[in-house]
């Protein structure tokens, strides 16, 4: 069975430079996804506000190519990008006058927490730290917006609809190094739960 790990939280938070150094580390297959590049393709600009309904296709999009990439990996890896990563950004457009469908709503939050707990063994929180870099082409880095959609990411790793192990990696530790080490250490807690489970499977 593909293990698959995943970091969540908000852009310009380091996860893609942090995946890549953890896969360095222990010798995994890096899976490194381009939700700016899946939103280019049906026109949208990950930096401009769109109504609701347009962010509901564009999630919608996004799900469909996370989900085609996991489902394409062939040994374990790690992710710089979950399905909650995919909720937080659906749910920050989400504001008192937005006109929302609750039905359509409640169906792609019920499929993005399926495909997490499908396709992934562990999700690591990554959050705000380090300094914010503008990038074209990638949502705004303003420190407000970032720490929104950190908050949201937050909340989502302790839902009770994740049934994968999450882990948060605290604020104050943003050495990369250190960071390595916090998600090795939840791959590692990871792996020993799935072991004690499939061993009581066994027993049963």
């Amino acid at each position: 069975m593909t293990m698959i790990y995943g970091l969540t939280g908000a852009h310009r938070t380091g996860k893609t430079t942090l995946a890549q150094a953890v896969a360095d580390r222990l010798q995994i297959n890096f899976l490194k996804t381009d939700v700016s590049g899946v939103l280019a393709k049906i026109g949208i600009d990950p930096a401009a506000d769109v109504d609701f309904k347009t962010r509901m296709r564009a999630q919608h999009a996004v799900l469909d190519a996370l989900d085609a990439a996991y489902g394409a990996a062939p040994a374990d890896c790690i992710t710089d990008r979950t399905p909650l990563d995919a909720i937080a950004y659906t749910l920050a457009d989400v504001r008192r006058e937005s006109v929302v469908d609750e039905a359509e709503l409640s169906a792609y939050l019920a499929r993005a927490f399926d495909m997490l707990n499908r396709r992934f063994s562990m999700v690591c929180l990554v959050q705000p730290g380090i300094p914010l870099i503008e990038e074209e082409g990638k949502a705004p880095a303003t420190a407000g917006y970032v720490e929104h959609i950190a908050q949201l990411a937050a909340g989502l790793v302790v839902d009770d609809r994740v049934s994968v192990m999450a882990r948060i990696i605290p604020s104050r530790v943003v050495d990369l190094s250190d960071r390595v080490d916090c998600v090795i250490r939840a791959i590692q807690d990871s792996t020993r739960y799935a072991s004690e489970l499939r061993a009581g499977e066994l027993i049963h």
